[in-house]
């Protein structure tokens, strides 16, 4: 969508000067002298920009701008008017949303260029953030998908989880092409990796026979204290020494997923795990990760990194049971409650 903005002001001396000095921009513009007109215009055309006096005919500006906030969220709104009274100040600050406000003696070619510029950059930074957002929910929703669909795979016949693999593998084609059209390739790779990864890990039976914390520990530590040069601590001091199967497999799970997390944004991270009983004889894992300098701050800056954590977040959701994260600058740590209940068989 083309730049573009709509100019509402009752002095059309005022319209006439702000044209001429617009007249080689590169923006659309419309105009008009009337409130009640620049509603129409609104309800006919999407513009980015609203800028609008206070005083005008028939609809008074603060109502434009009230309109454009219940129904044109998108659009940002800026006040350019001669008269600028304290009560119209205090609502547009405190009721409405308006990204800037003038005075007429403002310069064109100054202030409100300028502002006219940011909000264009703003709109496209709105823009992109919602579309991100959208990506975002399309592969959840794939994640939801491959959830549903292995749970009935466990509880099912042996024969289901070779068609099952026969449609995951379909469906991470048509998610691989969409994520390489919407991410960089070097993220879109990444994600599809990590997914892909996961999922065949778990359809794998030879991936669910850990029967013991000790050989959770020592399957850790074989992957991945190689590869970042330490072991991964895992705390078990306050757990029965034979742990029930299924949570050791539960616990081998979690604890690899968050590892090959950990490790796409880092290696030189240092992570490590507490396991506490707790009533029911359910487990309450506790696994951190201390990144070095701000990279995982840095990391999230892009939208591959994000869609995988909020991935992982809803892998956790579906296959544990509480779970919540706290992400400070240099570490994030999980919270995580494991029941004795089927998650991989």
């Amino acid at each position: 969508m083309k730049d573009n903005l709509l100019f509402v002001n009752q002095n059309k001396d005022i319209i006439r000067e702000f044209l001429e000095t617009v007249k080689d921009a590169e923006f659309d513009v419309d105009t008009t002298d009337n409130g009640l007109e620049a509603a129409v215009l609104l309800q006919k055309k999407k513009y980015k920009l609203v800028i609008t006096g206070i005083d005008l005919a028939t609809y008074d500006g603060t109502k434009i701008v009230e309109y454009v906030n219940e129904y044109c969220p998108e659009t940002l709104c800026i006040v350019y008017t001669v008269r600028l009274e304290l009560a119209h100040l205090k609502l547009l600050i405190n009721e409405r949303k308006v990204f800037r406000i003038f005075q007429r003696d403002v310069s064109y070619h100054g202030e409100l260029q300028e502002a006219i510029i940011d909000a264009f950059t703003c709109y496209g930074k709105r823009e992109l953030q919602a579309q991100n957002e959208q990506i975002m929910e399309k592969n959840l929703k794939n994640a939801r998908t491959y959830l549903d669909e292995m749970k009935k795979v466990s509880a099912g016949r042996p024969g289901e989880r070779e068609d099952f693999t026969k449609f995951a593998k379909a469906l991470l084609e048509v998610f691989r092409r969409e994520m390489e059209e919407a991410l960089p390739r070097e993220e879109a790779g990444q994600l599809i990796r990590y997914e892909s990864g996961l999922l065949f890990w778990i359809l794998d039976e030879k991936n669910q026979s850990v029967r013991s914390l000790e050989e959770v520990r020592q399957r850790i530590d074989e992957e991945f204290s190689r590869a970042s040069g330490e072991p991964i601590p895992l705390d078990t001091q306050y757990c029965p020494e034979e742990a029930n199967a299924v949570v050791c497999a539960d616990l081998y799970f979690v604890m690899r997923m968050l590892m090959l997390r950990f490790f796409l944004v880092s290696r030189e991270c240092r992570a490590q795990a507490k396991l506490i009983p707790i009533n029911g004889g359910s487990f309450r894992l506790k696994m951190e990760a201390r990144f070095p300098g701000n990279e995982w701050n840095k990391a999230h800056e892009r939208q591959g990194a994000r869609i995988v954590t909020a991935v992982t977040q809803t892998i956790l959701e579906s296959f544990v049971g509480q779970c919540r994260q706290n992400i400070s600058d240099e570490k994030i740590t999980y919270y995580i409650e494991l029941k004795s209940r089927n998650v991989v068989k």
